[in-house]
């Protein structure tokens, strides 16, 4: 089975499809082409110790901004189907649960958008190329828990991140944490309910075998 396990730290990066365990975006097309500093991280309370994950961040568009994260916990996984893509084989997943994990959204003040018009480059600090699984970032507020620390990522559980940015484009991961503490990761789009489509090459113990089910809209983000 194709696994190129990582235990605890792992770096999580989206750029169209890829493979298990690889770095993968939760991107949103190609690049902003002048790089932007990601804002300074500080543990504003700092997640318990487990497993981490790391992901990284692109933009459409050189203005654009994240506005917010959001992550859901899953308690299982059921393989749907699969189909044929151009970047190879996905398969879509339905997933157990959607328990709201942990969010975070931009701290802009009532001013920021004015600025943003007048030519500031109001954006620019929000415009974060990575961010760290329970580490608040400068400039953020985290939204879920509130006031508490992030809760640590469980083995055996599954979780979807979801990217919001201030363009209105969102991306999501979905990511598997395995008994010994590696993550498996694939680039995921939402389909109907709490299924997605992942992409691609779905290694076979990722998920469990299911019965096909309602494919036809898409899912909450």
């Amino acid at each position: 089975m194709l696994r190129a396990a990582i235990a605890a730290m792992f770096l999580l990066a989206i750029a169209g499809c890829s493979s298990a365990k690889a770095v993968v975006p939760l991107g949103a097309g190609s690049p902003s082409p002048t790089p932007t500093p990601a804002a300074a991280a500080v543990a504003v309370p700092e997640a318990s110790a487990g497993p981490s994950a790391q992901i990284q961040i692109d933009y459409a568009h050189t203005d654009d901004w994240l506005e917010g994260v959001t992550v859901r916990e899953y308690a299982g996984a059921h393989l749907l189907a699969g189909k044929r893509g151009l970047g190879g084989q996905a398969a879509i997943v339905r997933f157990e649960g959607g328990t709201p994990f942990w969010e975070i959204k931009a701290d802009r003040g009532p001013g920021a958008a004015l600025l943003s018009h007048l030519g500031a480059n109001e954006n620019k600090k929000y415009a974060l190329k990575s961010l760290k699984y329970g580490v608040l970032p400068d400039g953020f507020t985290q939204v879920q828990p509130d006031g508490l620390p992030a809760q640590p990522l469980q083995t055996g559980r599954y979780y979807v991140f979801t990217v919001h940015r201030g363009s209105g484009s969102t991306s999501h991961q979905a990511i598997h944490v395995d008994d010994d503490g590696s993550i498996e990761g694939y680039d995921a789009e939402p389909m109907a309910g709490t299924s997605f489509s992942l992409c691609c090459n779905v290694t076979p113990g990722f998920a469990s075998a299911g019965d096909s089910g309602d494919l036809g809209q898409p899912s909450e983000p």
